[in-house]
């Protein structure tokens, strides 16, 4: 063996704190940043994406929007690579993104074989030595201000999504826009931002997930040589106000410009980490919204009623919110489609043959997830931050699995309360 190689990975050893498990190598380096390695042998690609435990709700009043600011502020640059999309792009780089939401922030990328070290090089710069002007700072918020106005202040649906966290959290940060809100932007200074940089933008709070055609041994002697200089700093405790327990039923109207009526319904479910309740919460949201036998559309579509109707199980760190929303057609009311689901999930008797249909759904769906380097570290990356552990991703699947009639027959009883629910609806603007 070559002995550079074998001083690397014998350096690797000391450096990484290792565990394997179903194939996925967990390392951790001793300024405790994480990393997460699924090895891929059949892709070509490698996917390249960094978890940063940061959302708005670890933002503090008065200071909201500064989680989905940073996911902007990060490709501002550095002094030693000040154009790091430019960079990005004529190395080769493909699906260069990045998204927010209230628990997590993300940056991914899609690498050519041969392009680790160039990415690591990059990343680790970024975390450290980002450049935060008054000039760079102002761009962007004006950045956010628009993609407001483009994604919320005209659309009818995210005037009432964000209508509907509002009103189904009243103390939780939850209740805030993960945009956050437009005079809390306008007020943070350079200073303000800087300060969160330091905050969250640390090792101990960074999951970098790699899966590709890969080894984990180089893996973490590379990340040992780019981020193993970062300074370790203690990873500060988030104290989230706890929500209240809703215990009546909340309704808000809104009248939009809208061609027909809309409507979302939403009950409160546990946090992600409830692995019992999550799979039948998930399989549930396949029963009602996925596929040509869902129920939702029997209900509703079927008969002419709606044009749409999805089910989300909205999985998040501290409880959340199972969202049904509805696109009426010509005729028909948000009223009228609320109280026909409502009795309908009243009245709802789980059947084997339903549950069969939407745990093969499920399976399906996580093993194309698994095939696709992008698709599975996104799945490692959600589970590392909401969960703790990328094993929840494997062990919530093994859940779903094995759920009975009885099981899901519990959650639908547990949760679709009508106590534990709230009703936006957005009527037609006369």
């Amino acid at each position: 063996m070559n002995q550079v190689i074998l001083f690397l990975l014998i350096k690797s050893a000391l450096a990484c704190k290792t565990e394997t498990w179903n194939t996925i190598t967990r390392m951790q380096l001793k300024n405790g940043l994480t990393l997460v390695v699924a090895p891929n042998k059949s892709s070509t690609t490698i996917a390249f994406q960094t978890w940063f435990d940061v959302g708005s709700r670890m933002e503090e009043k008065r200071h909201t929007g500064l989680a989905h600011l940073f996911e902007h502020m990060m490709f501002k640059g550095t002094k030693l690579y000040p154009h790091f999309d430019h960079i990005l792009e004529r190395d080769g780089f493909q699906g260069m993104n990045a998204f927010t939401s209230y628990d997590y922030t993300a940056y991914i990328q899609e690498l050519p074989q041969g392009a680790l070290d160039r990415i690591m090089e990059l990343e680790a710069d970024r975390m450290k030595h980002l450049v935060i002007t008054t000039e760079s700072l102002a761009t962007e918020i004006d950045v956010v201000h628009s993609e407001r106005h483009l994604r919320t202040e005209n659309s009818p649906d995210g005037l009432m999504q964000a209508r509907l966290f509002e009103t189904a959290f009243k103390k939780h940060p939850y209740h805030t826009p993960v945009i956050g809100l437009k005079e809390d932007l306008d007020r943070t200074t350079v200073r303000d931002a800087q300060n969160f940089y330091k905050k969250y933008y640390q090792p101990q709070n960074a999951h970098i997930i790699i899966t590709g055609n890969v080894d984990p041994n180089e893996i973490c002697a590379k990340a040992e040589k780019y981020y193993g200089a970062l300074p370790a700093q203690a990873k500060r405790t988030v104290h989230t106000t706890q929500e209240p327990v809703q215990t009546a039923f909340r309704d808000q109207t809104m009248f939009l410009t809208i061609p027909q009526e809309k409507l979302l319904l939403a009950y409160k479910i546990p946090a992600s980490k409830d692995r019992a309740h999550m799979a039948a919460l998930n399989t549930l949201a396949v029963m009602l919204g996925s596929g040509q036998s869902a129920l939702l559309r029997e209900l509703l579509i079927v008969p002419g009623i709606a044009s749409s109707a999805e089910a989300i199980c909205y999985e998040s760190h501290d409880p959340g919110l199972f969202i049904i929303g509805v696109d009426l057609q010509k005729g028909h009311t948000a009223l009228e489609a609320s109280e026909l689901i409502e009795s309908f999930l009243g009245h709802l008797s789980i059947t084997p043959r339903a549950l069969t249909r939407a745990k093969n759904f499920l399976d399906a769906d996580w093993y194309g997830a698994m095939e696709a380097p992008p698709s599975f570290a996104h799945v490692l990356g959600k589970y590392e931050i909401l969960a703790e552990s990328y094993k929840e991703a494997f062990l919530l699947h093994e859940r779903e699995q094995a759920l009975t009639v009885s099981d899901v027959q519990q959650s639908l009883k547990s949760f679709f309360q009508k106590k534990l629910c709230t009703r936006i609806q957005g009527r037609i603007k006369k």
